[in-house]
């Protein structure tokens, strides 16, 4: 770019206003320099004035079509600010006149964001294939892998990108996510690290790290790191996981900071891309309501088993019940039972959340259930285009979407009580029950017995199948004065690919606290019928906090295992006591640390007391509302029909206690 040094040295000392303004007198006198209207666009850029950098950038290629430099500038800005048919355009042009791999990779990432991924990977290998090597060429391809849920593939080119740059925070970053999905957990959690060690102001890794962290039982610094953590959700500050954050916070307001911060980065990126929103045409809203509900795991129990208790026993005056499937079809019984007692399954697994939103619109969907919310699967995008009049928030995510996209938190009064009620944004729906529905025609496996598990004959089994990072070391200290006081008993854990070294760290943790490590038992993994018949075979579930279980609560006490819970003040720790109490086993519900101690140790050391309990869970199962899914499913569809009936008589959103 031919410039005047004057205009160079103001540019090398940072001066970017007077560099502006003498480029400004500058094109008064020769108005037909593109290089000079180049210069100003890369200096309007840089100060923030997007318009005036468009304005110029555009100038220079009308006055130099031949430019490739300023085609690219002008590509790059356009993507900027979202308009991706113009970004294209520029940037296909400047690939003619210089098709290097930094035009092919910047052009592969509007094609990606367009929804041509596969003209975008064909890009990528030209670019990749071009020498010197191009880094981010590497990188982007590695995202588009880590998109398509190709982990390996991901692993295998970004590994490459650190060859050729290994100082990138960001390629650290994605690798730890391939890393992760394919359980390679311990060198994950050491990309995510390197990530933060690189950029300490790229908070997703350090935020991600200290969740992989939790997850790995390696507690060292654990306390420093977490309050970083939330010192930066005061701050604020985007791209902290909210469903990694209900493992850090109890208070529903901190939590509901951390949503909102990451609902305003999605409603940014999409503002860029459809300022105005779908704009979906005006339409009549029937008496009945189409209801769609959204999720990625139709295939998995965590997901599928608590939603097909509830559709199986749909009363006959029902919505019509969409499903929208993210995930892939896995074949799954679960999802086929699904589809049988629904009316529509839609697989939009690889469609860009446009087009989804565009298929609810044309299928006329009146309501939309988020089945997963900030969870991972989730679809934020999707929800925050608006598809539907009505949209709530329900079970994959128990806490506050902090999105003004979502309406409705279906809860119920005990995970919401009233005096937590500021730490939501959407209007609460109160089922009248507990709001965990549960899969009651799922059956164990064959029966087991301990010596299947290698577990002692005799002793009380402590059992906890939570998820690993729900284990925090308050909790850890808990358990080991449990099993110091109540002798023979054993802690019976969850484990799975990846966290063998974590399952040593807490038999070092319990040599470290005078127990014998041979009192911690491990269940790999299992189908959901042979994880129930292990779980009945526990004596006592105990349940973690301030992140407690929810489906797995419903699975303990639907096969008869007792479950006892210290619930906090966020939604996400207070499931199991709402399904305690529902049951009627209110005693089983702690109101501190030391009573939740206390009670394990007395049941543990009682085995009539724990024969009483186990017999009085057997004949509440059979009459309580918490098992009773036709009831529920009633309570349900009522809660829907009174909001859609809001809706059509133009009354806004409001709370709803039934």
């Amino acid at each position: 770019m031919s410039v005047p040094a004057q205009v160079q040295t103001l540019l090398s000392q940072g001066r970017l206003e007077q560099a502006d303004q003498l480029l400004e007198m500058l094109l008064q006198a020769t108005p037909d320099d593109a290089d000079l209207w180049r210069a100003r666009g890369h200096v309007a850029l840089n100060l923030g004035k997007l318009e005036l950098a468009l304005s110029a950038s555009r100038r220079a290629t009308e006055l130099n079509a031949m430019s490739g430099p300023a085609w690219t500038q002008l590509g790059t800005l356009e993507h900027a600010v979202g308009r991706l048919d113009l970004a294209e355009r520029a940037l296909q042009r400047a690939c003619r006149i210089d098709h290097g791999p930094a035009n092919l990779t910047r052009l592969a990432g509007v094609l990606r964001q367009i929804g041509r991924t596969d003209e975008a990977v064909d890009l990528l290998r030209q670019a990749r294939a071009a020498e010197p090597p191009h880094p981010p060429a590497w990188t982007l391809s590695g995202d588009i892998a880590l998109q398509r849920e190709d982990w390996q593939g991901a692993e295998e080119l970004l590994r490459e990108a650190l060859q050729h740059d290994g100082q990138r925070a960001p390629t650290h970053l994605k690798l730890g996510r391939a890393l992760r999905e394919q359980r390679k957990l311990e060198a994950a959690r050491e990309e995510f690290d390197s990530a933060w060690a690189l950029d300490s102001h790229l908070y997703m890794a350090m935020a991600e790290g200290l969740h992989l962290r939790r997850r790995l039982n390696l507690w060292e610094d654990l306390d420093a790191r977490a309050a970083e953590l939330a010192s930066s959700v005061q701050m604020c500050i985007p791209g902290i996981s909210p469903m990694d954050y209900l493992s850090e916070s109890d208070d529903p307001q901190s939590q509901l900071q951390c949503a909102r911060t990451e609902a305003e980065g999605v409603l940014r990126r999409l503002r860029k891309e459809f300022p105005d929103g779908l704009a979906p045409s005006p339409r009549g809203y029937p008496e009945r309501p189409r209801v769609a509900f959204l999720s990625n795991g139709y295939g998995n129990e965590r997901t599928g088993q608590p939603c097909v208790g509830l559709f199986e026993n749909l009363p006959a005056q029902r919505p019509v019940i969409l499903l929208y499937a993210t995930g892939g079809d896995n074949n799954s019984p679960l999802r086929e039972r699904l589809r049988k007692v629904t009316d529509g399954l839609h697989d939009v697994s690889g469609w860009r959340p446009e087009r989804i939103a565009r298929h609810m619109i044309e299928q006329q969907v009146d309501m939309l259930i988020d089945l997963r919310g900030w969870a991972r699967g989730g679809s934020p995008e999707v929800m925050a285009l608006r598809p539907a009049p009505l949209q709530l928030s329900w079970l994959g995510y128990p806490g506050s979407s902090g999105a003004p996209w979502m309406d409705y938190l279906i809860a119920d009064r005990r995970t919401i009580p009233d005096a937590e009620r500021a730490g939501y944004s959407e209007h609460i729906v109160r089922l009248p029950h507990c709001f965990q529905p549960t899969d009651i025609e799922a059956q164990p496996g064959p029966d087991t017995r301990r010596r299947d598990y290698k577990l002692p004959g005799s002793g009380v089994i402590y059992a906890c199948f939570n998820a690993r990072h729900k284990i925090n070391p308050a909790v850890w200290a808990q358990w080991m004065e449990i099993l110091r006081l109540v002798p023979d008993s054993v802690l019976w854990l969850l484990t799975g690919e990846g966290l063998e070294e974590a399952d040593q760290r807490l038999r070092e943790s319990a040599q470290a606290a005078d127990i014998d490590p041979e009192r911690l038992h491990f269940l790999p993994r299992q189908p959901h019928p042979e994880y129930l018949s292990a779980l009945r075979l526990a004596d006592l579930y105990l349940d973690t906090w301030p992140y407690g279980a929810q489906a797995t609560a419903s699975d303990a006490l639907l096969v008869g295992t007792p479950v006892l819970t210290k619930p906090g003040r966020s939604y996400a720790s207070r499931s199991a006591a709402s399904q305690l109490r529902t049951l009627g086993l209110d005693e089983l519900v702690a109101d501190s640390v030391e009573r939740y101690a206390d009670l394990a140790i007395l049941i543990g050391g009682s085995a009539d007391l724990l024969a009483e309990l186990q017999g009085k869970l057997a004949a509440r199962r059979a009459t309580s509302r918490l098992f009773d899914m036709r009831s529920y499913a009633a309570d349900f569809c009522k809660a829907l029909d009174q909001l859609w009936q809001r809706f059509r008589s133009d009354q806004p959103p409001a709370d709803l206690d039934l």
